[in-house]
């Protein structure tokens, strides 16, 4: 007969008990990955969000951000992140992920959340709100020409000994090759980082460093919102992340984790995200509720100087304030006018700062100065001025119909970024172009012609005032057509750079002057040439806008001859998406002249 023994019987019974417990282990967790699988939770905006899909595919595609990633899927990823949680796997990596599954898979089980480092971070932050920061953009530099945007974690503020935290993703700009950096910024990608450090840090750099103003949008977020964004920052401290200057960068980053906030958040800009995209798409969401702007001290000495509109006036106070004289601000100084002696005011506590910065007066003289002052009722709010939230869509596609030389052409151009002189700039504080990628095509029955590529065409033009001293300036790397004594034309790559002065005569009227030296080459030649670009420019009633130039071009093909260029072009802004232009164009020398008629039809997007 067939007897087990006391030993043989524990240790069946043992098997049997962890044959049990395997299977009980295995039938439930295919129970949660089948509920997962029943809400298709893999389809939902949150776990896209997280995952930073775009276009159906993860912006974040390597081995430190996904589990699948050698078999990458939505699906994938959900049953891997499922079964990793129930066997106590990179919880403390995806807090964001853990919390939200946990939320949606009753019943669940999942392993207790326990972090330690986490804990501290959570601590350190002490959450209360979030933030949308825009930097404004300064087009004369490449590392901010587009401006930034980033978030900024406001504690809360019974801690004040918890300072505010930016977070911000971005990459480091470690030439000035022009062709080089555009290779690593567009194809092979460039080290991203994403980090978070002081606020006050991040603001004092844009602020005082490099004289660019923040826009502070609080967000109009739910409490779950909030605590899924500030446990996704977590989620990306540790990542391998590659920065594309079009691709990935920090507006696709940022747009990516606000769309958590909303299964149908709008998001129009497919081809190409920059950091104003961000703020708008914000705004079209619903999901700002306040802004405050902290202007730049250079950038509010001019705009309250414009808003005086009294240059004696201002030269008046700055005499006093550099003289020392500050016992002559008394009441009886200032303004009859309410509005005009707020401004003044104002405009003596802006200066005064600046030139403490400069360290031109001593911060006892600031303090006397400011204090005799002190007058709530003089503080202006900025909020609405020259809100980049206003500004028109930085992608356009022009369709236009060219005569040259009584030659009828067709023509497209297409500018992926950001705007031209022609567009209406007035929410900007200087008038501006940045073409980033502009392509320029012309063709009739016969054949197609490649007009123009701007690799990178800046133009910064700012009204000089006896303060900042600001110098203009502008500069173009591209493909375009020079010419020849003859005035026929030539196929070149074009590198040139200038500077000068611009003056403002009327809040909508702006004169300016330019010197400029360039190279032209191509297979043939290479040579230096030099122009100067004289230009007018006027804002009118009914959404119009003219600007008339005149170019003296030296030295084109190496042919020691000068030509003139004079163009006019005659804006219409229909609305935010559509400019209508009249343009003509005259090139002459001595001998030969030609003609450019052009009528165009702009549409932004």
């Amino acid at each position: 007969m067939f007897k087990i023994s006391f030993v043989s019987e524990k240790k069946f019974f043992f098997s049997l008990l962890f044959i049990f417990i395997f299977f009980s282990s295995s039938f439930a967790s295919s129970l949660t990955v089948n509920n997962a699988l029943e809400k298709k939770l893999y389809d939902s905006h949150v776990w896209k969000a997280l995952l930073h899909i775009r276009n159906g595919k993860p912006s974040i595609n390597n081995s430190t951000f996904l589990l699948s990633h050698k078999n990458f899927s939505l699906k994938n990823e959900l049953i891997k992140t499922i079964n990793d949680f129930e066997n106590g796997l990179n919880i403390c990596k995806y807090p964001a992920r853990y919390f939200w599954l946990k939320e949606q898979l009753s019943g669940n089980r999942f392993k207790k959340f326990d972090c330690k480092d986490f804990k501290i971070y959570i601590e350190k932050t002490n959450p209360e709100d979030l933030e949308l920061i825009f930097a404004s953009e300064n087009v004369s530099s490449p590392s901010s020409m587009m401006g930034h945007v980033f978030f900024n974690i406001k504690s809360k503020k019974e801690d004040e000994k918890i300072r505010q935290n930016a977070v911000s993703f971005f990459t480091v700009i470690d030439t000035f090759n022009i062709p080089l950096l555009i290779t690593k910024s567009t194809i092979t990608g460039m080290k991203g980082y994403f980090i978070l450090n002081p606020y006050k840090k991040s603001i004092n750099k844009y602020l005082y460093e490099e004289q660019r103003s923040i826009w502070e949008y609080k967000l109009k977020l739910t409490e779950e919102q909030k605590k899924l964004i500030i446990y996704h920052f977590w989620e990306l401290k540790d990542i391998d992340m590659t920065y594309f200057f079009t691709g990935f960068n920090c507006a696709t980053m940022i747009d990516d984790i606000l769309s958590i906030t909303n299964e149908h958040y709008i998001n129009n800009n497919t081809l190409w995200v920059t950091p104003k995209d961000v703020i708008k798409n914000a705004e079209k969401n619903d999901l700002i509720s306040n802004t405050k702007m902290i202007p730049s001290i250079e950038w509010e000495i001019k705009m309250l100087d414009e808003n005086i509109n009294n240059s004696e006036r201002t030269n008046e106070i700055m005499d006093l304030i550099n003289k020392k004289k500050f016992d002559s601000f008394s009441e009886s100084f200032f303004s009859k006018n309410y509005k005009i002696k707020k401004l003044e005011k104002q405009f003596i506590s802006t200066y005064s700062r600046y030139l403490l910065n400069k360290s031109l007066i001593s911060r006892k003289e600031y303090l006397k100065l400011t204090q005799s002052l002190e007058d709530e009722e003089y503080i202006i709010s900025l909020e609405n001025y020259k809100n980049p939230i206003k500004t028109f869509n930085d992608t356009q596609l022009s369709l236009s119909n060219v005569n040259i030389d009584k030659k009828g052409y067709m023509g497209i151009t297409f500018l992926p970024a950001s705007n031209s002189i022609y567009d209406d700039n007035r929410e900007y504080f200087s008038e501006n172009s940045l073409k980033i990628g502009e392509i320029d095509l012309l063709f009739n029955k016969d054949k197609v012609h490649l007009n123009n590529i701007n690799i990178y065409d800046m133009k910064l033009l700012i009204p000089w005032n006896n303060i900042t001293n600001d110098i203009s300036k502008q500069f173009n790397v591209s493909y375009q057509k020079h010419y020849d004594e003859n005035l026929n034309k030539l196929n070149v790559l074009n590198l040139s750079g200038g500077m000068g002065l611009t003056t403002k005569l009327h809040n909508d009227i702006w004169i300016y002057g330019l010197t400029n030296v360039g190279l032209g080459l191509n297979f043939e030649k290479t040579y230096p040439y030099a122009f100067s670009d004289l230009g007018f420019i006027m804002y009118e009633i009914f959404n119009m806008k003219t600007v008339l130039s005149h170019k003296f071009i030296y030295n084109q093909d190496n042919a020691n001859e000068y030509y003139q260029n004079v163009m006019l072009n005659q804006a219409l802004f229909i609305d935010k998406q559509i400019r209508f232009d009249v343009s003509f164009e005259k090139l002459f020398n001595d001998e030969y002249e030609k003609k450019i008629i052009s009528l165009k039809l702009n549409y932004f997007f």
